[in-house]
């Protein structure tokens, strides 16, 4: 086990300091660091925020001499180089992520190329390092975002803008959730058409996926779709386009959070015939890999009300999950679809189940 020392400075000089140890993994992944610049460290308080104020996170960031050549370099060139400061509501738990920008970029956080993190369960942390996206693994997409409740109608979008992101474990703890969303640098305007061009990945390495994103606080509409260009879309398109399910604000307050507490905020889906453009009554949804349960729902005047399966006249379904899981969804007459999907507590996380027909 390979350890690179980390610290987290108290307030009081008189408090020891918090150590945290990287462990690396015990088979050096094949991926290609050449991109990666800088890292940075995530100290996340207890207090995660409420609808006044932020969650309190102490953060610092090194730029790197050079590319790591391994994860061993990239250790080393960690060691000793953080020092930020412990959050006054005390330690949840730690993040690390190395990126492919730099410390005065001044932006949102990059996909995390390598990431790792840790809850707060002693005063000599073990922070494990995980490969997530290699960086030759690029790629372009059309993102489409489209109303989930009405999506057959293919409208354009004619606000917001589309995003690359990708969706990883958070390896926190706690209540801070088990999935997090690393925003990534691309970003666009929607154009005429209601999309947008991003650049982003083709491959996630571990738990999670490459995702895209769409973006409209004016109007509190959201969404955000793991990325898979192999499957059928609803309303057509070039390839690589990428339709994203784009829920309000309001819906998203309705989930179960009983449920959520349990497993983590839902994925919202509709299941949708890819000849009419309508919703399909009677499609069903099974997780095939992964723990999660699944709950059937139509929208309504201030609520999501829940029903037994399957899908009611909206098509419409929630996946509560641990983490991201596969599902399948099949209906009769339909070709039925296989979906990698991720819920965050970040944002609305969304699949369109565009199903041919047999």
């Amino acid at each position: 086990m390979k350890r690179a020392l980390l610290l987290l400075a108290t307030t009081a000089c008189a408090d020891p300091a918090i150590e945290m140890h990287l462990v690396l993994p015990q088979q050096e992944p094949q991926m290609d660091l050449s991109c990666i610049t800088a890292v940075n460290l995530d100290a996340f308080g207890t207090d995660l925020g409420t609808a006044n104020h932020g969650a309190e996170i102490k953060s610092d960031c090194v730029d790197l001499p050079h590319a790591p050549t391994s994860f061993a370099d990239l250790a080393s060139m960690m060691h000793g180089q953080f020092k930020a400061p412990l959050p006054s509501s005390g330690l949840l738990g730690v993040e690390v992520y190395a990126f492919a920008g730099h410390c005065s970029d001044n932006m949102d956080p990059y996909e995390a190329m390598i990431y790792g993190g840790a809850s707060a369960a002693s005063k000599d942390i073990a922070v494990p390092l995980y490969p997530n996206i290699s960086c030759g693994a690029k790629a372009a997409y059309t993102v489409h975002p489209i109303d989930l409740t009405a999506a057959g109608a293919c409208a354009p979008m004619a606000t917001g803008f589309a995003y690359a992101a990708d969706v990883r474990p958070s390896l926190i703890g706690g209540n801070f959730g088990r999935m997090y969303v690393d925003y990534g640098i691309s970003a666009a305007t929607l154009g005429a058409d209601g999309t947008g061009q991003v650049s982003s990945y083709n491959a996630i390495m571990g738990a999670g996926c490459i995702a895209a994103g769409y973006n409209d606080s004016a109007n509190m509409r959201y969404g955000l779709t793991c990325v898979d260009v192999a499957k059928p879309t609803l309303c057509g398109g070039a390839p690589g386009t990428v339709e994203v399910g784009v829920v309000s604000d309001l819906y998203y307050g309705y989930y179960d959070h009983e449920l959520a507490k349990q497993y983590e905020a839902p994925t919202f889906g509709a299941a949708y015939d890819i000849s009419t453009k309508h919703a399909i009554t009677g499609a069903t949804v099974t997780i095939d890999q992964g723990e999660g349960q699944v709950v059937y729902v139509e929208p309504g005047p201030g609520a999501l009300t829940p029903h037994a399966a399957p899908t009611g006249a909206s098509g419409m379904f929630l996946v509560y999950a641990k983490g991201a899981v596969a599902i399948t969804v099949a209906a009769p007459g339909q070709v039925s679809e296989h979906y990698i999907v991720a819920g965050t507590s970040q944002e609305p996380a969304t699949v369109i189940a565009a199903l041919p027909k047999m």
